[in-house]
């Protein structure tokens, strides 16, 4: 295991990138995990769906990393000015920090093997869950969701 691939989650939260490590190493438990500064870890069985059936979403206030541990997740991953540009299905909510749009055939795909990870900036629109081409639908993942104000400028 390379610990190394793992250092921009270090850069935000000491304690999540341990956990990530442990997870990665060692396993963990599914369910929701709470670290210092307002960061949260959730660790999930998902079963994915067809990338066309999903649409984005983004955030203004934190950030996203979706970070695959077992079998394999695609992450649809496409600039937010482009997204804007298309039909909104959920306008910006400040609550729930997200907005929403439909699919699009434009963004970039990333396939997640276990100890994958992509980091979903505010100016990201991301679809997570979507089946890899040839995949089995069932993974496992972990979503940290943190303050984009902790990212060092």
């Amino acid at each position: 295991m390379n610990a190394e691939k793992y250092l921009p989650i270090k850069e935000f939260s000491e304690e999540a990138y341990e956990f990530v490590i442990r997870a990665v190493t060692e396993g963990v438990e599914c369910g929701a995990y709470k670290f210092p500064n307002d960061v949260t870890v959730s660790v999930m069985n998902i079963t994915t769906k067809p990338a066309d059936e999903i649409g984005y979403e983004a955030h203004r206030k934190m950030l996203d990393v979706h970070m695959n541990l077992e079998g394999c997740e695609a992450v649809g991953i496409e600039d937010l000015e482009t997204m804007r540009q298309g039909e909104c299905v959920f306008e910006y909510d400040e609550e729930k920090d997200a907005e929403l749009w439909g699919h699009n055939e434009n963004g970039t795909l990333h396939i997640l093997h276990p100890g994958d990870f992509v980091l979903a900036l505010p100016e990201h629109a991301h679809k997570p869950g979507a089946t890899p081409p040839g995949e089995d639908n069932k993974a496992k993942k972990l979503l940290i969701k943190a303050p984009v104000s902790l990212l060092k400028k």
